[in-house]
């Protein structure tokens, strides 16, 4: 299905293979830092029915850790300005379309990771883990997808740059 075709006069035609490369990358280095403990989630010791009020509780990564998988994942946006075929707004299209696809990925892995983490509290407990460690934090970031569809935009852009220097010669159009 054409982009071009659902929207009259219009040439736009983002090429999904190069989205569906990029996505992939992106999804892939955003899990690194979600599973690889460098994103603090909350400890099993919050998670216990009977925890003491007053306690030191970790309840969630920070606005620094949160920004940590986006910066990460900034090469796959470029990859799909790269692999973009040549046509207008190619590269920048590609690299924003790249960053909805490829940032489920990293949520759904670290929900199931969460789950599996707090296997022995039951699955009430379990599941409200997954709300507190992954769900929530998903949801409190989606006000920032369009400024991360930005970034991804301008990488993907200049990774059609990088394209056409390695293959002939930057163009205008």
């Amino acid at each position: 299905m054409s982009l071009g075709n659902m929207v009259p006069g219009s040439e736009i035609d983002p090429d999904w293979r190069a989205v569906v490369a990029g996505g992939a990358v992106l999804g892939v280095l955003c899990l690194l830092p979600t599973l690889g403990g460098w994103v603090e989630m909350p400890t099993a010791a919050a998670a216990s029915p009977t925890a003491v009020t007053g306690t030191t509780s970790n309840e969630g990564p920070g606005i620094l850790e949160t920004g940590l998988p986006f910066l990460v994942g900034a090469p796959g946006a470029f990859l799909a300005g790269y692999l973009a075929r040549r046509k207008n707004l190619v590269g920048a299209l590609e690299g924003m379309l790249s960053v909805p696809v490829g940032a489920p990925i990293p949520v759904v892995a670290a929900m199931i990771d969460r789950f599996l983490l707090f296997s022995g509290i039951g699955v009430g407990w379990q599941i409200e883990m997954v709300w507190r460690g992954v769900g929530a934090w998903a949801v409190i970031a989606v006000p920032f997808l369009p400024l991360a569809c930005m970034l991804g935009g301008g990488l993907g852009w200049l990774g059609m740059l990088a394209n056409d220097a390695v293959h002939g010669g930057i163009t205008v159009s």
